[in-house]
């Protein structure tokens, strides 16, 4: 009768709240759930269903843990259901707009990117990213934990991939270029995000309340520097991320196309000589995925690799199918990984292998084990 009680007691408190925060709704969200969730249990299932779960097992201990159980993971659940059937856009808005085929075939080209400005509140037009994603088209923005911290940090990104001013259409700024970035899409109408001028955009399309940008600027997805500088011990590495976005470290002026920026010597045999650029290299991407990327390099001179893909540990490189001494993959302009290769013609292959991964699948394998035996000795004493 205690259980019972109690049990009667938290769900009228429960309702009441419901009650209550249903009336301090403002009135459109009011209007938009009122057609999903009602305040009686015999038009919402979520107050109905416990109640008659509760009356037909009642009588029985077990049932009773089951239904607090179900219970309390009923009430769990409700935010996210109300808001998902509240807020939640119409099914047609996962059909990608006609555009996004386009842009899918213009990078799959030369395997760039695009830029949504306002990140995931952009409108459909706009690409958001998380529609970007599910629409396979490659967006440089990202949200939460799918945007790496320096990233974020060099485009002067925020929650939700928007970029809180309009530094990096400036034609000093190089972030876009190092990133690959060869679209950028932005509103019509939003003061916040102005439409980029200067002799490196183009406008290339009108797309409904979205117009998109091209980059006449952007590095390759992978290129060639013959000058790697070490950032001097005195410079802290956000003032590379300063470099990036002011085209100057200290006095001097930076171009990324032609020289790397690095936080760290590299190791002794793969160092790279100053020397001039062999106009004739070429860099050529054979695959890439997620985590791998396999690139075909032509120099007659030793050279750095750079790609314009997230530094991140975990990432090593073979060339030639020897894996690299040393460090191997070093972080390049803030943000963006390289490595060095040797004069000639050679095969470099990327591979995502983090070493927190390696451990947990192996604790995770040695569990498992130590479970099945524990579980089998603890059966034969049971026998005996």
């Amino acid at each position: 009768m205690r259980a019972h009680a109690i049990f009667v007691g938290f769900f009228t408190i429960a309702a009441i709240f419901a009650y209550l925060i249903a009336v301090a709704s403002q009135d459109r969200v009011r209007e938009t759930a009122s057609g999903v969730f009602g305040l009686y249990p015999w038009t919402n299932p979520a107050l109905g269903l416990p109640i008659v779960l509760f009356i037909v097992g009642s009588r029985s201990h077990i049932m009773w843990n089951a239904l607090t159980l179900i219970f309390v993971l009923d009430f769990a659940t409700v935010s996210l259901g109300s808001e998902y059937f509240a807020a939640s856009p119409p099914a047609s808005a996962l059909n990608p707009p006609a555009h996004a085929a386009w842009l899918n075939s213009e990078l799959a080209k030369t395997h760039q990117r695009l830029l949504s400005v306002r990140g995931n509140s952009g409108s459909p037009n706009e690409l958001p990213v998380n529609l970007s994603m599910l629409w396979g088209v490659e967006n440089a923005s990202g949200y939460e934990n799918l945007l790496p911290l320096r990233i974020s940090n060099l485009l002067n990104m925020k929650e939700g991939g928007f970029l809180v001013d309009s530094t990096w259409a400036k034609d000093e700024d190089r972030t876009l270029d190092i990133l690959a970035v060869k679209y950028v899409i932005v509103p019509k109408n939003d003061s916040r995000c102005p439409a980029p001028v200067g002799p490196r955009w183009r406008l290339v399309k009108e797309v409904g309340d979205a117009l998109i940008y091209e980059n006449l600027r952007a590095c390759p997805r992978a290129w060639l520097v013959y000058e790697p500088k070490v950032l001097p011990q005195r410079l802290k590495p956000e003032a590379i991320a300063k470099a990036m976005q002011t085209g100057k470290l200290e006095s001097a002026s930076v171009d990324p196309s032609q020289t790397a920026l690095l936080e760290e010597t590299l190791f002794a045999t793969s160092h790279v000589p100053v020397s001039e650029p062999d106009q004739n290299a070429t860099v050529e991407i054979i695959e890439s995925s997620e985590n791998a990327m396999t690139l075909k390099v032509k120099t007659k001179e030793s050279a750095l690799l750079v790609t314009a893909d997230s530094f991140y540990p975990g990432w090593n490189v073979s060339v030639n199918g020897t894996q690299a001494l040393g460090r191997g993959v070093y972080k390049a302009d803030y943000a963006i990984r390289a490595t060095a290769v040797p004069a000639g013609t050679s095969t470099v292959k990327f591979s995502f292998e983090p070493v927190p991964l390696k451990t947990g699948i192996a604790i995770a394998l040695f569990s498992l084990l130590l479970t099945a035996i524990v579980a089998y000795c603890m059966h034969r004493r049971m026998r005996k």
